[in-house]
């Protein structure tokens, strides 16, 4: 039996990478796009999605996060920096991270941000140097990371911030007409 399309709630998703991409795209330029504009312009709208409850944790893990979601922003029209390495982290790879981290975060926009608290994407939100603490959120918690904490990743650092935004040309002008 079809589920009748006005029954479907369409400002949530069960896909946490297409979820963070919107929420960091609504402080930007583009914060117009809904939800299902930036799943379909991602391609996440044409993932499989299955019951949480019957999949363990290592699902997600098949997911090639930095190309995909370079991307995935590239197509909604955003420059990104990417910021992955396998653990333990290089200090001097840790330090630039952050970095990234607080440029972004210090021009309004949030990153996006792999494992946070479980192993499903998130957005770092805010963070203070002073006390060494990441604001973060993801689909289990929303709370704080310390600086040591994200280096000591249970895989891999992996962030990912909108450096820049440019407009996409119409696809109007892409039109066949057929006679």
């Amino acid at each position: 039996m079809a589920m009748a399309a006005s029954a479907k709630d369409w400002s949530r998703t069960m896909t946490s990478a297409a979820g963070a991409i919107y929420g960091a795209v609504r402080y930007t330029d583009k914060s117009h796009l809904s939800l299902v504009d930036v799943m379909g312009y991602t391609g996440h709208a044409f993932r499989l999605n299955i019951d949480p409850k019957q999949v363990n944790a290592a699902g997600p893990t098949s997911f090639p996060g930095g190309y995909i979601l370079r991307r995935n922003l590239c197509n909604l029209g955003f420059i990104s920096c990417l910021a992955d390495a396998a653990t333990p982290i290089a200090p001097e790879k840790l330090e630039r991270t952050i970095s990234l981290v607080q440029q972004s975060l210090d021009r309004g926009v949030p990153a996006i941000a792999w494992d946070l608290f479980i192993p499903e994407f998130g957005l770092i939100y805010g963070y203070d140097d002073e006390k060494q603490l990441f604001h973060g959120k993801d689909v289990s918690k929303d709370g704080t990371l310390s600086y040591a904490e994200f280096a000591d990743a249970k895989g891999i650092v992996f962030v990912t911030t909108i450096s820049e935004s440019y407009r996409i040309p119409s696809t109007k002008c892409f039109a066949w007409r057929w006679t």
